[in-house]
């Protein structure tokens, strides 16, 4: 029997995550804000783990290239970040881009951050 191969939409931030098991890029998933009335809802400890982005590690040719965190503190010489949407296909147990569905862009839409603990 033939299976077809699915394709899955990934929108999220193109980057590299340093000290990772990944050897490849990454695009971060991060929850979205219309999820923000259920984070509400979780005890403290469990807003943490729901914040954590999704990292997927795929192979892109692609236009822009993937942050990498500047190794200095001055956060003013890192790189832009870029929000992509891609479509893509798992092959061999890789995540393949095989079109992009919108141009990179640096203005990446709001998401439920980390909580803060208070300064107080």
């Amino acid at each position: 029997m033939l299976v077809a191969s699915r394709s899955f939409i990934i929108k999220g931030i193109w980057q590299y995550i340093p000290q990772s098991e990944y050897k490849l890029p990454v695009i971060s998933v991060y929850r979205n804000l219309n999820q923000l009335v259920f984070f509400d809802k979780l005890k403290k400890e469990k807003q943490i783990p729901f914040c954590q982005p999704n990292h997927v590690p795929v192979i892109w040719d692609a236009p822009v290239e993937p942050f990498k965190a500047n190794e200095s503190e001055d956060k003013a010489q890192d790189m832009p970040k870029y929000f992509v949407q891609v479509r893509a296909k798992l092959k061999d147990g890789l995540y393949v881009v095989e079109e992009m569905l919108h141009d990179p862009s640096i203005e990446i839409p709001p998401f439920i951050e980390m909580p803060r603990e208070d300064a107080s």
